[in-house]
């Protein structure tokens, strides 16, 4: 908890879209993490199912501080900033140089 987390909007608009802060990561069985989250998720029970399908337990992260950038940073502009930047498939640790290079542009 604490760390930021950016939300890299991959198809089609290769841009970094908004920042949040990480409040609380929890890990519970199914039907008790379905109880705790069913509120909040924005997905319908049937979505949450077939997002864990197979699973026994899943995770639920929650954010604070959620800001959509007013100005997305474009996956070319990233790779000026960042040489060599190429974008996650599903997650993606910054430096901190590299974090702190990304949220002097934002806007």
């Amino acid at each position: 908890s604490g760390d930021n987390l950016l939300f890299y909007i991959s198809s089609p608009d290769k841009h970094l879209g908004a920042i949040a802060k990480i409040q609380k990561i929890t890990a519970s069985k199914l039907d008790l993490l379905w109880e705790e989250v069913k509120d909040k998720a924005s997905v319908t029970h049937e979505e949450f199912l077939t997002y864990f399908e197979g699973k026994d337990s899943g995770y639920a992260i929650y954010f604070s501080k959620l800001e959509k950038f007013d100005n997305p940073i474009e996956l070319n502009y990233i790779r000026e900033l960042i040489p060599g930047f190429t974008a996650p498939q599903s997650f993606r640790y910054f430096s901190p140089h590299e974090l702190k290079t990304i949220l002097s542009v934002r806007c």
